[in-house]
């Protein structure tokens, strides 16, 4: 069965999604992101994110034409 996603798996990365925005182009279909350790993860509202060992940090990429008000609903 084929796939309509990638996955990006990293052994470290400073954040994943820092990855998705700097990297954006290199990327041709929906793609998850995935690592095993940040190293500067940020939160909601600019607060850090503490990358501990043992957590889920990835981030889910999906080009979309929709405007980006409608994405949340």
């Amino acid at each position: 069965m084929e796939r309509n996603y990638d996955f990006r798996i990293f052994d470290s990365l400073e954040s994943t999604n820092s990855e998705a925005v700097n990297h954006i182009s290199g990327y041709s279909k929906p793609t998850w992101i995935w690592t095993r350790t940040q190293t500067k993860g940020r939160g909601r509202a600019g607060r850090t994110w503490i990358s501990g060992s043992n957590n889920f940090f990835a981030t889910y990429l999906q080009k979309t034409d929709e405007a980006i008000r409608l994405i949340p609903l």
